[in-house]
């Protein structure tokens, strides 16, 4: 299981998106925020059904944003990043 996780420090947790077997989707969520971030636009993603995605990149740029890591908690990631000198 893949999934996207978007964390604004003064808003909280933006997006959770879980991706089961859809590689493709979790790639295209990777890239849109990616995008958005190097290009300095807002992230906006819509499925075409249900899910509406707006952030600005004044906000987006300021989030902490973790890819892939259904079983490990932001805490462990945290402390991980630690460890290796990152944070």
């Amino acid at each position: 299981m893949k999934n996207l996780i978007i964390i604004h420090p003064e808003y909280g947790q933006l997006v959770n998106e879980q991706f089961d077997d859809e590689q493709n989707q979790h790639k295209i969520y990777l890239n849109a925020v990616h995008s958005a971030l190097t290009m300095k636009n807002p992230m906006n993603m819509f499925n075409g059904v249900d899910n509406f995605v707006y952030i600005p990149y004044n906000i987006l740029k300021e989030c902490v944003i973790v890819g892939s890591t259904s079983s490990m908690t932001l805490g462990q990631y945290a402390i991980t990043k630690i460890k290796e000198g990152v944070i």
